[in-house]
Formats: structure tokens, sequence, C-alpha cells
């Protein structure tokens, strides 16, 4: 506040939309591969940077709490392949335009492939029934 108890003019910084989004997917990045490393344990700094042919430095100082390194496209696109989808798909993820995949093998990931399992037989055997 100014001493004539006038408000100072705010200064606005226009941020292109595109930078925000990056951000937000390498935010994204970086939590489900400290998830992954931390479920790991021992050695999966060195197991995630052999996953995503990246060094075991960059993983540490990208991971680490206060972070000297942020993941970049090549390393996103090689991240979003390990978790089974497109780089589209981990950008529309990570800006919450869409739910997240289940990680290959977990409950959900089971869960989901019985059901497709379930709805091919259903819909092979209305086929084969059709058929006749």
């Amino acid at each position: 506040m100014l001493a004539t108890g006038k408000l100072a003019p705010a200064r606005l910084r226009l941020v292109p939309v595109k930078l925000n989004r990056r951000k937000q997917m390498q935010e994204y990045v970086r939590a489900r591969l400290r998830a992954e490393r931390e479920a790991m344990g021992r050695g999966g700094t060195v197991a995630l940077a052999a996953a995503l042919y990246c060094s075991n430095e960059h993983i540490s100082n990208m991971l680490h709490e206060r972070p000297t390194r942020n993941p970049g496209e090549d390393l996103m696109r090689a991240a979003a392949e390990r978790w089974g989808m497109t780089y589209a798909e981990l950008e529309s993820v990570a800006c919450g335009h869409a739910a997240a995949p289940p990680a290959p093998g977990s409950r959900a990931d089971e869960d989901l492939r019985s059901v497709v399992r379930d709805e091919i037989a259903r819909a092979l055997g209305t086929a084969k029934t059709n058929a006749k």
C-alpha cells in the first residue's frame, strides 16, 4: 500500500498455458516415480534409471525432497511408456482431465482384466449364438 492509501498497480505476468501443463506433468511424473521408487525398496533408484534410460544421478536429483533436476520430455515419454499410456494420455491424466489407468499388476488392473475378459466372452458367446 502506498502512503496515499491507494493500492499499487498489480503487475500481471502472463504465463502460457503450455508452461502450466508442462509443470503439472513434471510434478505428476515426479510424484508417481517417487511412489514407485519407495515401493521398490533398496535399489529402486537404480532400477528406475535402467527402466527409464537415464542416469542414477538424474533420477536421484529429480526425486530428492528439494529436486535440482526436472523430468524432461524424453524421460516423461519413457515413463508414460512404462506405465502403459501415451504421452497425450499422460498429459491428460497429469492435468486432471482423465483418471489414471491402474498400475500394471495391481488389484485394480486384475479386476479390470477380468471385467474385459468377461465382456469379450459375453460378446463372443452372443456372436456365436447369432451366427447359428
